[in-house]
């Protein structure tokens, strides 16, 4: 693989791992808008639905948005042996960056399912005719 294939390898993870954000922050949004709105009114099945539903996709995206930054890891690593490479010249700094914005991309988004699941309970025991004045 060529220094510009890999290059361009790792500018389409970042692509797609931007593209999986936000996608996840549409399913929280519109968790929460639902929460708001709905989630003192559902039954108890629905809200195991409901809750099965959005705790699977959130993991899935997570799990994914995980997959493609652990890919530019090692795409970065990759490039970083290349001899005489524009990249090389930069040490180990762009592999520390990437383990650093994975890292805050785990917060942000475990945070963000963590917040939603207790806005949902929340919102729930308290009931959204409360919320209202």
């Amino acid at each position: 693989m060529t220094e510009y294939e890999i290059m361009s390898l790792f500018s389409d993870y970042h692509d797609n791992t931007i593209q999986l954000v936000f996608g996840y922050v549409s399913i929280v949004s519109a968790f929460l808008i639902m929460s708001y709105f709905a989630a003192d009114k559902l039954n108890k099945v629905h809200v195991f639905i409901v809750l099965v539903l959005f705790t699977g996709i959130s993991f899935l995206l997570i799990a994914q948005i995980n997959l493609t930054r652990n890919l530019m890891s090692e795409l970065n690593s990759l490039l970083l042996e290349y001899p005489d490479s524009l990249v090389s010249d930069a040490g180990a700094a762009p592999v520390v960056a990437t383990a650093l914005i994975t890292t805050l991309y785990n917060l942000v988004t475990v945070g963000g399912y963590i917040g939603s699941m207790a806005f949902f309970f929340y919102q729930r025991r308290q009931g959204s005719d409360s919320n209202i004045a």
